[in-house]
Formats: structure tokens, sequence, C-alpha cells
């Protein structure tokens, strides 16, 4: 372990911000490199000497701060730079954004199957009772933790046998455009902040209270027949949402929509 803090309970400064200090300074020059695993509290409080409250209340600070991050049931990590998912007429996936920005990542694939899609679904992809879908699950993994969760639903009559692919190793757009010729053109995507939910905080390993970004896509080809429709919920503590915007003198041509709306009190935000 890397040289121990000389604490001094006698400063102004409180015990546990002179440790946060002393775990933002290992953090600062690498001596603790993103994606470490910090030793546990009780440990960690043995070898400086304090109680484990002081620890913790040393490592919500980092927390706080977006330092750290805390996965349960796995331990506390050196969190990743905040990533910046730009608000623009770029249509590029999670994944394309992670490789761009030389991001490692791994995928874990929960489910995937040809199915029945859900009433949600087919209303948006526009199908008959008797069309089906491929139905793909993952989880996004950055730096040891869980930070992308996706459902995906592809029209299956465009893409046979897409179940037997490996999307452990490749990417489902790449699938689709290079694989079945599909030429992918546009989509739109609706942003929501949201609660996690029991569900979601399962999959990503956090409280059902923990805050989280929702977005639903829905992608056309360049027909405009839409062929897939997709959930995704990212960490709130894991993304910046980012606008570059121009302001016209007098009528606006375009560019990025916000839709503000104002909830009933007394509706159920249940996305799930």
């Amino acid at each position: 372990m890397n040289d121990l803090p000389a604490l001094n309970p006698d400063s102004f400064i409180p015990v546990y911000v002179q440790i946060a200090d002393w775990m933002q300074e290992q953090i600062r020059t690498e001596e603790w490199p993103v994606g470490r695993r910090i030793m546990p509290e009780n440990d960690l409080a043995s070898s400086l000497g304090v109680s484990r409250g002081t620890v913790r209340s040393a490592i919500e600070q980092l927390i706080e701060k977006g330092l750290l991050v805390r996965s349960h049931g796995r331990g506390t990590y050196v969190a990743a730079p905040v990533m910046q998912q730009p608000l623009s007429t770029g249509f590029i996936t999670i994944a394309e954004d992670l490789i761009e920005k030389e991001i490692p990542f791994f995928t874990e694939v929960l489910k995937k199957r040809i199915i029945v899609p859900p009433p949600d679904v087919q209303k948006a992809l526009r199908l008959e009772s008797s069309d089906k879908v491929f139905f793909l699950e993952r989880v996004r993994i950055v730096n040891q933790c869980r930070v992308y969760y996706l459902k995906n639903y592809v029209v299956e009559k465009y893409c046979d046998g897409i179940q037997n692919q490996d999307f452990t190793v490749t990417r489902l757009f790449h699938i689709l455009e290079d694989v079945y010729n599909l030429k992918l053109d546009w989509g739109r995507r609706e942003f929501m902040a949201q609660n996690a939910g029991h569900e979601i905080s399962q999959v990503l390993d956090i409280s059902d209270s923990y805050p989280v970004m929702y977005l639903n896509q829905l992608t056309h080809l360049r027909n405009h027949t839409p062929i897939e429709f997709s959930h995704v919920w990212i960490r709130g503590d894991c993304i910046r949402l980012v606008a570059d915007l121009q302001r016209h003198a007098r009528k606006p041509q375009g560019g990025t929509k916000l839709d503000f709306s104002m909830p009933s009190c007394d509706e159920d935000y249940n996305l799930n």
C-alpha cells in the first residue's frame, strides 16, 4: 500500500478531510489508477488508526466529487472521468462514442432471442400482430462499473439468423449494416431523468433511488421504415449531456429540440 498519511487529530482540518485529501492525491498522481478497487473501509480504517465512520465520510466526499464510484457487492473503485454524450444531429451509438473517445469497455449479454414484441415496441415499429422482433439485452461495463443497460428490438424479417451472432464482441449496428447490408439512416432519441427502480438497480448494481438517465431510440432505414427500437438506462453519475447551440437572429432553423413537460403529480413513472 502507498505511504499512509500523517494524520493530525489536533488540526483544525477534520481527520476525514485529511484522509480525503490524501486519497484525492493518490488519484491525481495516478498512484491509484482509474478502475482500481480501493481497500475495504474496515481494513483502511484499521491501517489509518481511525474509525470506519471517519473513512466512510472521506470516501463519500470523493464519491460526491465523482472521483470514486461504489459498486454494490463489489466495492469502491477509482472512477473514470464523466463521459459526455452530445445532443447533436450526428447519429452515433453509445459503443461508437466510447470507441471514438478511446474509453475501454466490454459487453455482457443477458438475453438474445426472437420474440413477439410488447405493445409499445409493436406500435413504435409499426408492426403487424404476426411480426416478430429480435430482442437483445446487454450491459456495457466501463472501468469495473456497470454503466449502460440496453434493451434493443430489431424487426426480425430484415435480419434472419441474427440471434446467432456473438454480441459480446460485435456491435448491433455493425451487424445490421455490414452483415445484413441495411441502410440505417436516421433516428430519434428521447431523454428523461428518473430513479432507477428495482429492475434497473439490480442490473446496474445501484440502489433503487439512484439517479439514471433513461432514453428511448427509434431507428429508421433510408426509406423511412422503422427498423430498431431501444430502451437505454445510464448511471446518472457517469454521463453529462452536451449541446452546441447557435442563436439565430429571429427565427430558429432547426437544431436540438428540448421538450419540456410538467407531469401530473399522481402519475406512475414506471418505464420498465
